[in-house]
Order: C-alpha cells, then sequence, then structure tokens
C-alpha cells in the first residue's frame, strides 16, 4: 500500500516501441490513496500486441488515484486503461489519436471503478471510442467531448448486456448511451484544436470547451 504520491509534470515518450507489451507511459498497482497525476505530457506508446499498450494504466486493485491536466495522445490500445480498481477519478484530461480505442476497462465491478469527468477524446480511426468490458455500472461518465475526425460512426458499448470474450457488444448510439445514465451532459463536436495531427493540442478561438467545464492547460 501507498499512498500521498505526485506523479507531476514529466514528459514520457517513445515507451515499448513494439518489443515489449502489457505496458504503459504511466502505470499504477494497488491502494494509493490520494494520489495525484497532474501535468504530464504521454505520448508515442507502441507495444508488441495490439491490445497492450496504453498512456495511463491504472492495473490490478488501483485505488485512490486521480488523474487531471494530462495531455495523452498517439497511443497502440488507448490513451486511459484501468484492470479493476476502486474510486479512481479522471478529469479534465486530452486523450487523443490512440490506434485502437482511446479508453478501456477490463473487469466490470460492483463498486465504482472510476469516474471520467470533463475530459476531451479525439481520434481519427475507425475504432471506438470505449473498448473491452462495459458490462454493470461501476463507472461514471459525464461532461466529456467525443470528436472522431474520420467521420466514421460512433458506436458506444450496451452496459446491459453480458461481454463475450470479454468485449462489450458495440451497438448503442450516443443517444442510448446517453439514456443509460452516462454521457449526459456530454458533447460529440469537434474540440477544435490547432493542429493536433502535428502535436499541437491547443485551442481555436471559441472552442466549445468551456460548454463541458473543460480548463485549458499549460
Amino acid at each position: 500500500m501507498a499512498r500521498d504520491n505526485q506523479i507531476l509534470n514529466n514528459r514520457v515518450y517513445k515507451i515499448g516501441q513494439a518489443v515489449q507489451s502489457d505496458l504503459s507511459g504511466i502505470y499504477t498497482l494497488g491502494v494509493s490513496g490520494n494520489t495525484l497525476i497532474e501535468g504530464n505530457v504521454v505520448f508515442d506508446i507502441e507495444s508488441f500486441q495490439e491490445h497492450n499498450g496504453w498512456g495511463i494504466y491504472f492495473d490490478e486493485g488501483s485505488e485512490g488515484v486521480t488523474a487531471r491536466n494530462n495531455l495523452v495522445y498517439r497511443t497502440r490500445s488507448g490513451g486511459f486503461h484501468q484492470h479493476y480498481g476502486k474510486n479512481n477519478t479522471l478529469t479534465n484530461n486530452i486523450f487523443a489519436l490512440s490506434r485502437f480505442a482511446q479508453v478501456q476497462r477490463t473487469k466490470d465491478e460492483s463498486h465504482r471503478s472510476f469516474s471520467f469527468m470533463h475530459n476531451i477524446v479525439y481520434w481519427d480511426a475507425s475504432d471506438p471510442p470505449l473498448k473491452k468490458n462495459w458490462f454493470g455500472s461501476g463507472y461514471q461518465f459525464d461532461h466529456n467531448i467525443y470528436w472522431n475526425a474520420s467521420g466514421a460512426a460512433m458506436e458506444f458499448p450496451d452496459p446491459t448486456a453480458k461481454p463475450k470474450d470479454n468485449y462489450s457488444e458495440l451497438s448503442l448510439t450516443f443517444k442510448q448511451w446517453q439514456k443509460r445514465g452516462q454521457d449526459v451532459h456530454s458533447l460529440i463536436t469537434d474540440p477544435m484544436f490547432i493542429n493536433a495531427n502535428n502535436s499541437d493540442f491547443r485551442f481555436k478561438p471559441y472552442a466549445p470547451i468551456k460548454r463541458i467545464g473543460f480548463n485549458p492547460f499549460d
């Protein structure tokens, strides 16, 4: 058990490089009360296996961790992944341009696994924003922005359908996902980055970020 850790203002990049798997730029494990991950820039995370390279990874039993004001982009398997844990918080982060899904969760739990609020999720691929196991109600999403720059149809998981091989059925529209109680105040809209493909995640004038309570960070 460790607590009161602070992982602040780091630049973490070129991790894995398609040689290793089950890895991330920032990794947590176990009960970690009052731990803060803030102000980090994590990018170019490349695993050997398709679904094993993340930006921020809350692994087995991670509990009491807050991740805020982080920029995570160009990962292989998602900007964020939680294996299983309890009462974690992700707020005011940018998760962008992962190759296979953007946010992942492995296990359904009866308690609150994490809350995901005031974040921006941006990608340019046909994969869905949320992938793996989203059965149950042990998580809360709201006040987020989602935008798929590829223009591909956006599907969300059905939390009432039992996953097959630990993968949830992707069959809901955004409005149907909202009717399940998730992302009720969230938006599907372009966050208006200056040039995301060139790693410039500053915002253009009149960006819609205030509508979800997102506060720009350096």
